[in-house]
C-alpha cells in the first residue's frame, strides 16, 4: 500500500490555523473570533480570551504534532490517530467546560 502524505499535510495546515487563531484571540485580543461572542455579556473578555485562546493554542499543537508523527511513523498511524482522537475530545471539553464559567 502505498504511503499518503496529504493528509497529514491537511492535518498539520488545520492545526497551523488553529494556533493562529488561538494567538489571535488570547495575545492580540481578537474577541470577534470567538464563537458566539457577545461583549455586552461579559464583564471581563480578556479572562475568557486567555482562556479560548490558550486551548486553541494547543489544539492546534496537537493537530501540527499528529500530522508529523502520523507521517513519520505510517506503521503507527492508527494508534497515533487514536491517541490524537482522545486528546481532541479531552481538549474540547475542558475549553467548552471552563468557557463556561469565565464567560460570566
Amino acid at each position: 500500500m502505498r504511503h499518503l502524505v496529504w493528509p497529514w499535510a491537511l492535518l498539520v495546515m488545520i492545526g497551523a490555523v488553529n494556533l493562529l487563531v488561538g494567538y489571535l484571540i488570547r495575545y492580540r485580543r481578537q474577541y470577534g473570533l470567538m464563537a458566539g461572542y457577545d461583549p455586552r455579556r461579559l464583564r471581563t473578555p480578556e479572562r475568557l480570551a486567555r482562556w479560548t485562546g490558550g486551548w486553541g493554542i494547543a489544539l492546534g499543537l496537537e493537530c501540527i504534532a499528529t500530522g508529523i508523527a502520523a507521517a513519520c511513523l505510517p506503521e503507527d498511524a492508527r494508534i497515533v490517530l487514536r491517541v490524537f482522537a482522545v486528546a481532541v475530545i479531552v481538549t474540547v471539553v475542558i475549553l467548552m467546560a471552563g468557557s463556561e464559567s469565565r464567560g460570566r
